[in-house]
Parts: structure tokens; sequence; C-alpha cells
């Protein structure tokens, strides 16, 4: 009877070692959004997450189909997120400081500047264009009257 009582005890054991346990948390967590335009998002893309003056990779990973990275810090700070992404003309690069407060929250961002001023810099590059054939126009124009 012990023998079989042994052997029931081992066969348990040796089936909750291989199971798989999880949890589910509501806890806060940052999101970072990868894209190349409002449409088009870096989907799919090598990133890595780094913890306050570390060197070496809280989490390592790839964007989700939303060009997403989700992460949960476990400790205020600076953390920084990047992101490889490769579009239909060469790969490109983002690095984003994140500040994050107690309690998970962010404090706050940087973006570069061409992402904030994206649509001055389109304006004022569309301006330089225009005035610049106009002038070509108006050059030629005096030298074949």
């Amino acid at each position: 009877m012990r023998k079989i009582l042994a052997w029931l005890l081992l066969l348990t054991a040796l089936g909750y070692a291989h199971s798989v346990d999880y949890q589910v948390d509501s806890a806060r967590a940052i999101v970072v959004t990868a894209r190349f335009s409002d449409e088009d998002a870096a989907s799919y893309s090598p990133f890595e997450v780094f913890r306050p003056q570390e060197k070496i990779a809280f989490q390592t990973g790839r964007t989700d189909q939303l060009g997403r990275v989700v992460f949960a810090p476990d400790r205020p700070g600076t953390w920084l997120v990047k992101v490889q992404a490769e579009s239909t003309h060469g790969l490109h690069g983002i690095s984003v400081p994140i500040e994050i407060g107690q309690d998970a929250v962010v404090v706050t961002y940087k973006r570069p500047l061409v992402a904030t001023h994206t649509k001055l810099v389109v304006g004022v590059a569309l301006l330089i264009g225009f005035f610049g054939l106009l002038s070509l126009f108006r050059k030629n124009q005096a030298v074949n009257p």
C-alpha cells in the first residue's frame, strides 16, 4: 500500500512540474505606438526596452500588428524604448525616452522635432519649391521673349 501511495505522489509531483500557470493583471502598462504615417504602422518591428541607467534590455520583442510596444515598468525614472522599423525604402530607428513617475505613470516623453512640426516643414518646403519653379519660369521667359 505504501508503494502505491509513493508512486501516486511521485506521478502527481511530475504532472505538476510540467504544468503552465498564468495570471491576468490589470496593472498599468505603457504603450508606445511606432508608425511611418497615420495609416502605416511599424508592424512586427524589433524593439528593446531599457530600464533607467541600464545597458541590458529589460524587454525585447516585436511590435504587434498595430506597431505597439507594451511594457509594465517596475520603477520610476527615464526608460528608453528603441524600435527598428523597416519600410520599403530602408531601415528607420526611433529611440523614445519616457519619464516614468510613481505608480508607473508617464510624466513626460520627447518627440523628435520633425514629428512635432511635420506639417510646418512640408508647408515651407512646398512654398520654396513653388516659388523656385516660378522664378525659373520667369527667368526662362525673360531669356526667350
